[in-house]
């Protein structure tokens, strides 16, 4: 009996102090902070106009990963300062991206499709890069010899 009363008086000890610095609504605590914002800039890999989803290819070198985007009613669309429409886009067109994370996945908020030749802004000091064709950059090469070795038939290795 007297270890129910110890157990019982030290889970009250430990207790109280969570329960009342606990906020009495957890949904008005969390509906307090803005939504987070995700921003994509990538190339349109599909285009779906009857289920309202844009699926875009993003990242960097080898890290490259497929994002799904559902259009809301809402969402607004923008080419070069003109209008446009989910159905305007197509697969290679390169757009940026603004949405947010609901339950039923992302969504769309403004998609703006960038024309291509255009290119960010170049970082102080450095002068814009040479533009080719699609978007792509020129490779500089190196400076110096380069090696290379070859592997023979054999499993034996040499030098060029």
């Amino acid at each position: 009996m007297q270890r129910i009363t110890r157990m019982a008086a030290l889970s009250a000890i430990l207790l109280v102090p969570l329960v009342t610095s606990a906020p009495a609504d957890w949904r008005a605590l969390n509906s307090a902070q803005p939504a987070a914002s995700y921003n994509y800039q990538g190339t349109v890999r599909a285009v779906n106009v009857g289920a309202g989803t844009l699926e875009l290819i993003t990242g960097v070198g080898m890290s490259l990963r497929i994002v799904r985007m559902t259009m809301a009613p809402a969402t607004r669309f923008a080419s070069g300062g003109a209008v446009s429409r989910l159905a305007d886009l197509k697969p290679g067109d390169v757009v940026r991206a603004e949405g947010r994370r609901t339950a039923t996945g992302l969504v769309a908020d403004r998609v703006e499709k960038i024309a291509p030749g255009v290119s960010e802004a170049p970082e102080a000091g450095r002068s814009a890069p040479r533009s080719l064709p699609g978007g792509a950059r020129p490779v500089r090469p190196r400076q110096g010899r380069v090696r290379q070795r070859v592997h023979t038939g054999d499993g034996a290795r040499s030098a060029l």
